[in-house]
């Protein structure tokens, strides 16, 4: 997105002053996009140099709902496949999520635009305070520290399927 002659004017109608060109080709490309389309125009836009998304993480509302998708005669789309055990959208990993928002999505090259590493080893410790003796019970406890560095931040995105459906919406 490039906006151009866009100033902050300290209110709430700067927004209407602003004009901006979207120059992607997937804009305004698809006759009735499905979010089989969608999810290609995540995978279209994501993808550059050598970076590749390979996993897309949603809510499992939208999972069901992108699943429960039909045509126009009623027959299902069947968006979200399940191959040897693992939940896909044509081309990209689907993880369930219930910390992304029901109708959001989190996309990105997590293999090559970031890294996880491993502060503290797992650890595992039996707790016992005046509650757990009380109740003849002790607790085990394991904690780990890790930390995920995103070395390519264009790499990824976090948006609405819904806005983006939009966005490649042919009028």
């Amino acid at each position: 997105v490039i906006v151009e002659g866009a100033e902050y004017v300290g209110n709430e109608t700067a927004g209407a002053s602003m004009t901006f060109t979207i120059n992607h080709a997937s804009f305004k490309s698809v006759e009735a996009p499905n979010s089989r389309d969608v999810v290609s125009a995540i995978y279209a836009c994501l993808s550059f140099a050598q970076y590749t998304p390979n996993a897309i993480f949603l809510n499992p509302p939208t999972i069901y709902r992108m699943k429960t998708e039909k045509d126009t005669l009623g027959r299902s789309l069947d968006m979200v496949e399940n191959v040897n055990g693992v939940l896909g959208v044509p081309g990209l990993p689907v993880v369930e999520a219930p910390d992304v928002p029901e109708g959001m999505y989190v996309a990105g090259d997590f293999l090559n635009g970031a890294n996880l590493y491993d502060y503290s080893a797992l650890e595992m410790q039996f707790v016992e305070d005046a509650e757990t003796v009380l109740y003849n019970m002790v607790r085990l406890v394991f904690q780990e520290q890790l930390g995920l560095v995103v070395y390519m931040p264009w790499a990824f995105a976090y948006g609405s399927l819904d806005a983006l459906k939009a966005a490649i919406t042919k009028e």
